[in-house]
């Protein structure tokens, strides 16, 4: 398979151009408007913020899991992301092969080595929750919470 020189660079113009034009018709701006792509964001975000849309999505999923991980343990939006699947549980064919968690754990990845120490809830040996139970310990106290986010979101 040959790959062109330049094609990742491309690619994220095309991932640019893309959000632009989400932004754009979010914001119902024609090419008539003669507005501006920062504009076009200011007016659908409500303020002037350089993120992408990517950056934005994983920043509200943030968010949202910190949210969910201070919950109590009998509220059904925690009960329902501790949910253990069964031991012999195994994937429908054509099934869905990203979950929630698993991109969660994906981009949390970056909490794993916290100084020269290592968390060991990362490893594919672990169960499947124990990493939502060290990042529920970490969301407990809400200033450290946003620390981590704010490394991941930089990074």
């Amino acid at each position: 398979m040959l790959v062109k020189p330049g094609l990742s660079e491309l690619r994220t113009l095309d991932d640019s151009v893309f959000d632009h034009r989400c932004l754009r018709r979010i914001a119902d701006i024609q090419w008539r408007h003669h507005i501006g792509n920062a504009e076009g964001r200011h007016r659908v975000f409500g303020h002037r913020d350089d993120n992408t849309i990517g950056v934005t999505i994983l920043k509200h999923r943030l968010r949202w899991l910190g949210h969910v991980l201070r919950m109590s343990s009998q509220r059904i939006p925690r009960r329902a992301l501790f949910a253990d699947s069964e031991t012999c549980w195994k994937k429908r064919r054509g099934g869905q092969c990203m979950t929630w968690c698993r991109g969660m754990k994906e981009r949390c990845k970056g909490l794993a080595s916290v100084g020269p120490s290592r968390l060991p809830c990362w490893s594919p040996r672990v169960g499947a929750t124990q990493w939502l139970e060290t990042l529920s310990d970490m969301s407990q106290n809400r200033s450290q919470w946003r620390s981590c986010c704010n490394l991941l979101l930089s990074s």
